[in-house]
C-alpha cells in the first residue's frame, strides 16, 4: 500500500496522469476510512476475545511490566525529541 501511495503522489499527476487528483484524494480517502474501520473491528475482537478471569489469574505483574515498558518508550522519546527535534526539524526545511 505504501509502495502505491509513493507512486500516486509523485510529480504533478497521480500514476503519470492515468488519475486526476481529485480522483486519487478519494482513493485515499477511501483507504483511509477502510483502515480505521479494520483496525476498529480488529480492536474489537481483541476485546470481545480478553476474559476477566484469566488476567485475574495472571496477576498484576504483567501489567506492571507492560506499564514500566510502555513509561519507559515514552520518556525516551521525549528525551530524543527534546535533544534532536530542532536538528531534525532546520534539516528538514532545509531539504525541502
Amino acid at each position: 500500500m505504501a509502495f502505491l501511495r509513493t507512486l500516486g503522489d509523485m510529480g504533478d499527476a497521480p500514476f503519470g496522469g492515468v488519475l486526476s487528483p481529485g480522483t486519487w484524494q478519494s482513493v485515499i480517502e477511501g483507504a483511509s476510512t477502510l483502515s480505521a474501520w479494520c483496525l476498529t473491528v480488529a480492536m474489537a475482537s481483541i476485546g470481545l476475545g480478553t476474559q476477566i478471569s484469566r488476567l485475574r489469574a495472571l496477576g498484576i505483574r504483567p501489567l506492571a511490566a507492560g506499564l514500566v515498558a510502555a513509561l519507559v518508550v515514552g520518556i525516551l522519546s521525549v528525551g530524543l525529541i527534546l535533544a534532536f527535534g530542532n536538528a531534525l526539524e532546520s534539516l528538514a526545511l532545509s531539504v525541502g
